[in-house]
């Protein structure tokens, strides 16, 4: 399993079409590469209503990349932590 950070990332309204209309959001990695992910699932991570755990896919781009994945993200910071699950 790989661990990256995201350096930058959606907003909260990008995150929510994201989850609820289908639409890929963009993840900048800490290397430089922007990856494209559809989010399948939000949870709230603590009572701030900012900090997020993700449950999405990658299934497009480099293929080292590319699957499935769980993610800590903030929309305050719009910075976290992608890992790959395969």
């Amino acid at each position: 399993m790989a661990q990256l950070k995201i350096t930058d990332g959606p907003g909260k309204f990008d995150l929510m079409c994201a989850l609820f209309d289908g639409k890929q959001v963009k993840f900048t990695l800490v290397d430089g590469r922007v990856v494209d992910a559809l989010i399948g699932s939000v949870e709230q991570e603590d009572g701030s209503k900012e900090s997020w755990n993700l449950k999405g896919a990658i299934p497009f781009g480099d293929t080292d990349l590319r699957g499935v994945f769980k993610a800590y993200f903030s929309t305050r910071h719009r910075k976290g932590m992608l890992l790959r699950i395969f």
